[in-house]
């Protein structure tokens, strides 16, 4: 499959019309049902969902909206809340100035979403990705073990 998967989009703005605050476990749920288990339908291959625990999500309710969808996973796999903050800290850096200038740009389709990540993605600034690298003491002035105590 050579297609972007499914991703919820909103502006701020959609969110305030709909009264949400952040994104709450119903909205997810239909998403997994009506957007995730058609895309992952057309993938032929074993797959495993990785995901935090927010929501307070069990790896059986995931699977359960999925198959409902119409596509099956092997496995569910929940990580403790803020994982990715923790084995990948300069991903989750950058992934969060991404997500941010996504959302500025409005995309409404899934590819539309693809793309605006892409290009976003691509021109993030060396003074930028080098202010990430700092934050994440990922460069030789840094101290790698700070905060770990």
């Amino acid at each position: 499959m050579n297609a972007p998967l499914a991703a919820i989009t909103t502006t701020p703005e959609e969110r305030k019309q709909e009264g949400i605050k952040g994104f709450r476990k119903k909205q997810v749920n239909e998403s997994f049902h009506d957007e995730l288990a058609p895309a992952l339908g057309d993938i032929e291959q074993r797959m495993i969902i990785v995901m935090d625990k927010g929501l307070r999500f069990k790896s059986e309710e995931v699977k359960r909206e999925i198959k409902a969808g119409g596509a099956d996973v092997e496995d569910v796999w929940i990580l403790p809340t803020s994982t990715a903050k923790l084995v990948s800290p300069l991903d989750n850096c950058i992934w969060h100035d991404v997500k941010e200038e996504v959302r500025k740009q409005h995309p409404k389709t899934a590819d539309e979403t693809a793309e605006t990540m892409k290009d976003v993605f691509m021109a993030l600034s060396p003074k930028k990705l080098k202010r990430h690298f700092h934050h994440c003491a990922l460069t030789t002035s840094s101290d790698h073990r700070k905060g770990l105590d």
